[in-house]
């Protein structure tokens, strides 16, 4: 059962090791213990008290138009409420205050964008979140919006860089990657005035995008930020025009429903952010509004969804995860990034 599958370092040991020490500062024993638990459970097949990461779509709204992105897919479909209540967040907090590790931001849109997002954080470091982290395209972050995410007590940013200088330009338009670029700089310069470690900026890119480029990417980023990775490429259309299974793999099991839940903007839960980009109601496990995160958690069709992700290949028994792309098969190529052979994974 491969864990966190798509989602790999180009980075150095040294480097992960004091990210992960600043992503662990102040709860130290706590953290690694959660991190722990996030390979031991799903190989343990065990079902905590709660998710060791509840995740939140509190936004469908984005501020750029990524060639790549799946909401430029003909079957996206943007939805007529553009963010979540700030009263649902908290009803959802609430329960779960200090019962589950991670609280992170991410799905469809631009978290950043919601008007309480500040908020948002603050509320759910305030009630026992171990880490409170988000995926950003960095755009509508100010100086001065990423200062009171400091003060409101983020533990960690992932911040898309998919490309360098006009690669990036094309990728992330309209974004200028010099602005991008300084504003890392600035953000790491902020945290050395207030002598801190938080938030710990982790920038990731596309493999084929950064590819070109690697060489003078590792050495930009490696700059500004406190760790790089690398998401296996996802082309959206191939898969979408795909008739046949047979680059998917037949034996995969998932860990995702023994580790966390993603709650949409309406309540609606879902066993991954994959599943929730779909927003098919069918495949809902529940909603938020009518019921706890601990019944939903516990309930028949986590349970279920649960069952089929650990038979090999009973994947392909549920409707939630028929069209997933974290099954689909990997091939692995050695590339030099300044002269050290490096094994990269791709999604065929």
């Amino acid at each position: 059962m491969e864990i966190n599958k798509g989602n790999y370092s180009i980075d150095t040991l040294e480097r992960f090791e004091s990210y992960m020490k600043a992503r662990a500062f102040g709860c130290e024993e706590a953290f690694y213990e959660y991190r722990k638990n996030w390979e031991a459970y799903p190989a343990a097949r065990h079902v905590s008290e709660y998710p060791l990461s509840l995740e939140f779509q509190i936004s469908d709204v984005c501020n750029l138009k990524c060639p790549f992105c799946y909401r430029g897919q003909d079957s996206y479909i943007l939805d007529a409420e553009k963010f979540m209540d700030f009263d649902l967040f908290k009803k959802v907090i609430d329960e779960v205050a200090f019962k589950v590790p991670a609280i992170r931001f991410n799905s469809t849109g631009e978290s950043v964008l919601h008007p309480q997002f500040i908020e948002m954080i603050k509320y759910a470091k305030d009630r026992g979140a171990l880490e409170v982290s988000f995926i950003t395209n960095s755009g509508a972050i100010t100086l001065e919006s990423f200062e009171k995410m400091l003060l409101a007590g983020v533990d960690w940013i992932t911040v898309s860089v998919d490309g360098i200088h006009e690669d990036y330009e094309k990728n992330r338009y309209p974004l200028k990657f010099k602005d991008t670029y300084q504003k890392l700089s600035d953000m790491k310069q902020m945290k050395e005035r207030y002598a801190t470690s938080k938030p710990a900026i982790n920038v990731q890119g596309i493999w084929s995008m950064i590819e070109p480029q690697i060489d003078e990417y590792m050495d930009m980023m490696s700059q500004v930020s406190d760790y790089i990775n690398y998401n296996a490429f996802i082309d959206f259309p191939k898969i979408e025009a795909e008739q046949d299974r047979s680059n998917y793999e037949l034996d995969f099991t998932c860990a995702q429903p023994f580790q966390r839940m993603l709650v949409s903007l309406h309540g609606d839960v879902y066993g991954c952010c994959g599943a929730g980009i779909a927003r098919d109601l069918s495949i809902s496990l529940g909603n938020v509004k009518d019921c706890s995160v601990y019944e939903i958690w516990h309930g028949k069709k986590y349970e279920a969804l649960r069952e089929h992700c650990s038979i090999p290949g009973g994947y392909r028994e549920m409707a939630m995860c028929k069209e997933c792309v974290i099954p689909r098969k990997i091939r692995e190529k050695i590339v030099k990034i300044h002269g050290q052979d490096r094994i990269i994974k791709e999604y065929i």
